[in-house]
């Protein structure tokens, strides 16, 4: 027998035996980093029916007759397990259906259902064998029992078979270095196509990066003609060249495969190419060629057991930046340029025999060295691999389908130790009854103080300390526990959530004490890494409740949840206000209530006053009664940490209101915006709510927003602030600001002939297209403008930035004063008790809200035609009539809050009630994750529902697809809208959608964004 084996797994999936038997594959790496895969047998899928039967006959003659019925089903026994939801104190009998073949599970449930309830039979076959066997993606086990095997059916150098019980969990807090390859593509297109086309425009290049060494060599650039370049492989043509591609990828062997925005072009462009050329695309580690499926606007590639990570979004999720084009990215992040090259200058470089051909392979080459170190250095991927840790979830699956998923996964495991089953995820039908029961009743968001508006000085910053857990733990609050709309106390049954969200803050709570004591930077980040996920673990559960798509939906949880937390909110409040009152603070020391007289000679004596208390913080101005007086971070922490030490004492355990920080000044706008001003903070200033950086700014207002802020926080000084956007505003009538400042961005992200509307961006193109054929923008470039003066529609005036340098065109500085610098701080100093148009004239008087001149009739305000239905997720929306240029749209087709046809301004209180329905919209795509249809991922055929065998006519996978709404983008829109344009609707409406999200987000990670979550 041999020693067992210690394996880590990377990824799994499953093939067949000659007999027809299902066979786990484990795609694993072994101690010294190669790579093993592991056949593991004796395995089958399994489901559970619950009839409403009465007596052990009657279950017992229906398991009979269904394993006579049905040849599909290998066996069917009674069992006795708990229902999803309520306390229960005795487990029903059901069935128990055994499966030959995990792709008959779903044929057999649809049909099942007639017999009763159907549980926990859409469970993916490789996610049940982990929670049977007890493994966790990315983590160790132990082989025992095991032998060598011989297949053709994968590639790697090490393969072995063994049996189910033979595989345990291994604790191992050492994690082999995942191999990595970086890809990058050039093709060669036909410039009447614009993009290239895999159908017709060959692939020249490919870029290859490796983490280690492959043959000597960091990278290599695949040529499709002969070349004597060094670090390039030339051959005689494109066949060859792909050929040669997938040797390497199977020679080298990588667990993770990666590129910029490669699953939107590289590597769907290499799959549908090598298809159009007959070659078998076997990258992966299994015979199976790779696949790509589009779902809405992003893809998903699929290789046989790697993992495939497009970096693009995972830069969008950490690092908030106004462009994210490889160049910007690389520059921002690495302080590296990219090699600039067009996508117009490709076809004369390719052309060429020497340093033209030589340039376009360091662009190519670049570029892949680039995306190779961004991920890597910058350890984008460790945060997935914690999550996939702590969760059980395959890395593959966290870093496509989200959060959701892990929560899936950690409560299948619990279930399965408490013998209770687990209902299948809801269809549309019970999604849509969900929503109609939830607006009905409503889903309570939470509690949020209404702030003081304005600046304030000496504030102390409390947190609950992971507030929605604690109360679930407190309350025991869980859908076992559920009775009637209450819930059994903890000494009666300890629910199962509790006891998860218990040992994850314990777990946590012991990460953060080993990441103190850690040896050395890299075990810190580990240890760090790994408490930040057991930290979204635990944000995550409340939401999971309130997903109208969870197995585990209860609104009477996800209420009980937030009504608790707006009542702790509140009664904080009144205990810092009432009970408290007023302290007396010397030289670190706090003296409250009877203590306040005989405090020492000296001391500071302060009222305390709630100014805002968000979801889970509270924030408490400390106002001396001697105006004079200093407040101290060592006094103001002091007496944070009583307070906290106070309101901790009145909670349930383990509830607990902690010290955060001491805001020497902080300035509130409205609920969810703020910012903070603490020298002991880092970075110094926090921002909530104000967005300091948006892509359709100009970096002009950005310095504006962020200058304001500065000056406002750091100095306190309005006026200063007031004579800053004053001089800010000369300079730009006085043509003293640089172009360079001044210029915009937008992508071109279809053919020109595809946009509804007249657009900036779009003008421009034609504007550049007939200068220079040439020179035009492709699809998929972001084209550079800036807004001139002259007689026409502002999208007409829409210039390149270098033309207009060169031929010295005047800026609109109207457009840009109104339009750019003014929006992102009107609400800053209207927060401020001071309206801008008061705030800030040019030299000739003129207000900044007065584009046109004083004494000038006001233009009429857009009208509002009578609502039109909508072919979006059924949601009614208003239609819109510009009145400059007499065209009609509704609030989808905007991309900001003007015209698309001209232009004009449309900022007024009659959108208030459009922006209601795009808020609904964006409630319906978020709840119903944007699927309405189904097709083909091969032939593109159309289906209105998945058909019984699950694929199409052309043996082509079934897939969902999405409406054409990104929900992401509606409420940046609606969150952008003036105060004006707001009510108290509208505010609640928002903050609905807002609510789970803002129980995900963690401190650790402040760069998650709305559209992350969404």
């Amino acid at each position: 027998m041999p020693d067992p084996l210690s394996l880590y797994i990377v990824g799994a999936d499953y093939s067949y035996e000659s007999n027809g038997d299902p066979v786990i594959r484990l795609y694993t790496k072994n101690g010294e980093g190669q790579a093993v895969t592991c056949f593991v047998r004796g395995f089958k899928p399994y489901f559970y029916v619950n009839p409403d039967l009465d007596s052990d006959d009657s279950l017992g003659a229906l398991a009979e007759e269904l394993q006579q019925r049905y040849t599909s089903v290998l066996e069917v026994r009674t069992v006795e397990r708990f229902l999803p939801f309520g306390y229960q104190e005795k487990k029903r009998k059901m069935l128990l259906v055994v499966a030959k073949d995990p792709k008959q599970v779903r044929d057999l449930r649809e049909s099942m259902k007639s017999y009763g309830y159907v549980y926990e039979a859409d469970i993916l076959f490789k996610n049940r064998f982990m929670v049977d066997t007890g493994l966790f993606s990315n983590s160790w086990i132990k082989v025992q029992n095991w032998r060598p095997t011989q297949t053709n059916t994968v590639f790697t150098n090490q393969k072995i078979e063994t049996l189910a019980r033979n595989l345990t969990h291994q604790e191992n807090d050492e994690h082999p270095d995942l191999r990595h390859l970086c890809i990058d593509i050039e093709c060669l297109a036909d410039s009447s196509n614009g993009l290239p086309q895999p159908q017709t425009d060959p692939v020249i290049m490919i870029s290859l990066a490796f983490s280690e060494p492959f043959e000597g060599r960091e990278d290599l650039v695949l040529v499709s003609r002969p070349v004597g370049i060094d670090g390039a492989i030339g051959l005689e043509n494109e066949e060859e060249m792909l050929r040669r591609f997938v040797d390497i990828v199977r020679k080298y062997d990588p667990d993770v495969i990666l590129g910029y925005n490669s699953n939107e072009f590289d590597l769907p462009y290499l799959i549908d190419r090598m298809r159009e050329l007959g070659i078998k695309g076997r990258l992966g580690r299994a015979d199976k060629n790779i696949f790509y499926r589009k779902i809405g606007n992003r893809s998903t590639v699929t290789i046989p057991g790697r993992v495939v990570v497009d970096v693009l979004p995972l830069v969008k999720r950490d690092f908030p930046l106004k462009r994210y084009g490889l160049g910007p990215v690389a520059k921002e992040i690495l302080g590296k340029d990219k090699l600039d090259v067009a996508h117009t200058e490709i076809p004369t470089l390719w052309k060429s025999r020497g340093s033209g051909l030589e340039k376009l392979v360091e662009y190519s080459r670049r570029d892949a060295q680039l995306t190779l170190e961004i991920l890597v250095s910058k350890n984008l991927l460790d945060r997935y691999v914690a999550l996939a840790q702590a969760s059980g979830t395959f890395l593959q699956d966290l870093i496509e389908a989200g959060q959701s998923i892990m929560i899936d996964n950690l409560l299948l495991r619990e279930l399965r130790e408490y013998d209770r089953v687990m209902p299948c995820k809801p269809d549309d039908q019970e999604t849509g009854r969900r929503r109609e029961v939830r607006e009905g009743e409503g889903l309570k968001g939470g509690h949020v103080l209404d702030p003081e508006a304005g600046l304030q000085e000496n504030v102390i910053v409390m947190d609950y300390r992971s507030l929605y857990p604690t109360i679930m733990i407190a309350n025991n609050i869980c859908f076992s526990t559920l009775q009637g709309r209450d819930f059994v106390p903890r000494d009666k049954y300890k629910g199962i959530v509790p006891r998860i969200l218990e040992e994850l803050l314990e777990k946590r709570q012991i990460l953060k004490a080993k990441a103190k004591e850690a040896k050395g930077p890299e075990d810190f980040r580990i240890l760090d890494m790994t408490q930040w996920a057991v930290k979204i673990l635990l944000n995550s559960f409340y939401g999971y409740f309130g997903y109208l798509r969870s197995r585990m939906y209860e609104l009477i949880i996800a209420n009980a949840v937030t009504s608790t937390g707006r009542d702790t909110i509140v009664r904080t409040k009144e205990i810092i206000e009432n009970e408290i009152g007023r302290a007396a603070l010397h030289e670190g020391r706090v003296f409250l209530k009877e203590d306040i007289d005989s405090a020492p000679e000296g001391s500071t004596i302060v009222s305390l006053k709630v100014v805002y208390g968000d979801t889970d913080s509270v924030f408490v101005k400390i106002d001396p009664e001697n105006r004079e007086a200093d407040i101290g971070d060592r006094e103001a922490a002091a007496l944070g940490d009583m307070m906290a030490k106070i309101l901790t004492g009145l909670l349930p355990p383990p509830m607990e209101l902690q010290y955060e920080a001491f805001a020497k000044r902080s300035l509130f706008v409205t609920k969810k915006r703020y910012a903070l001003f603490s020298e002991g903070m880092e970075p110094a200033i926090k921002v909530k709510g104000l967005e300091t950086v948006r892509r359709e700014w100009c970096n002009l207002a950005t310095e504006a927003m962020k200058t304001v802020l500065s000056l406002l926080l750091e100095k306190g000084d309005v006026g200063q602030a007031s004579e800053y956007m004053k001089d800010l505003i000369k300079d730009l009538r006085n043509n003293r600001i640089t172009v360079d400042k001044l210029v915009q961005t937008r992508s071109l992200s279809k053919r020109p002939q595809e946009y509804k509307g007249r657009q900036p961006h779009l003008e421009l193109y034609h504007k550049i297209k007939e200068r220079d054929p040439a020179g035009a923008p492709q699809i998929g470039d972001r084209v550079p403008f800036v807004i001139t003066q002259g007689k026409g529609l502002l999208v007409e005036r829409a210039e390149d930035p270098t033309y207009v340098r060169e031929n010295d065109l005047r800026i609109d500085h109207d457009y840009y004063i109104h339009r750019q610098i003014i929006p992102p701080v009107r609400r800053i100093f209207e927060a401020l008790g001071l309206g801008i148009d008061e705030l800030v004239a040019d030299h000739q008087q003129r207000t900044l809200l007065d584009p046109f001149g004083a004494g000038k009739p006001e233009k009429p305000r857009p009208k509002v035609k009578p609502l039109r239905r909508q072919p979006v997720l059924g949601v009614e929306l208003e239609e819109i009539v510009c009145t400059n240029c007499s065209k009609g749209f509704t609030v989808i087709d905007l991309s900001d809050f003007t015209c698309p046809e001209c232009g004009e301004e449309l900022v007024q209180e009659s959108c208030t009630r459009v922006l209601l329905g795009v808020v609904e919209l964006a409630k319906r795509a978020a709840s119903e994750g944007g699927t309405r249809s189904f097709v083909c991922g091969n032939c593109g055929r159309d289906y209105r529902r998945i058909p019984l065998t699950g694929t199409c006519e052309c043996s082509g996978q079934i897939i969902p697809k999405s409406v054409d709404v990104e929900v992401a983008p509606l409420m940046e829109l609606v969150e952008a809208a003036p105060q004006s344009m707001r009510n108290g609707t509208l505010d609640l409406q928002i903050e609905m959608i807002r609510t789970n999200f803002d129980s995900l987000r963690s401190k650790e990670a402040p760069q998650m964004t709305l559209a992350d979550y969404l």
